[in-house]
């Protein structure tokens, strides 16, 4: 839905690259960025057994992988890690 906003919300007329990534890759660099973490390997086997949550990577990466318009950003291979033959989709 954000991203759905996000579209909404632009000038439809222009494009604006910053250090040479498109509007649409900056908006998934920027979700990406926000589930930044840096934590050691004991504290990331703890969390996996008393966190209900994702560990920050899969909750990017998963979500991002079954996104059509994240691989059409970034010209994601079709069988890529990024872009599996097997996608979940909910809506």
């Amino acid at each position: 839905m954000a991203y759905r906003a996000f579209q909404a919300a632009r000038d439809p007329g222009a494009e604006h690259r910053q250090l040479g990534f498109t509007e649409d890759q900056q908006f998934y660099l920027s979700f990406a960025q926000g589930w930044c973490t840096n934590r050691r390997d004991e504290a990331a086997r703890m969390r996996l057994m008393v966190d209900t949550h994702s560990p920050p990577e899969y909750r990017v990466n998963g979500s991002l992988s079954d996104t059509p318009e994240f691989q059409a950003a970034f010209s994601c291979q079709p069988g890529s890690k990024m872009a599996p033959k097997d996608r979940c989709s909910v809506w």
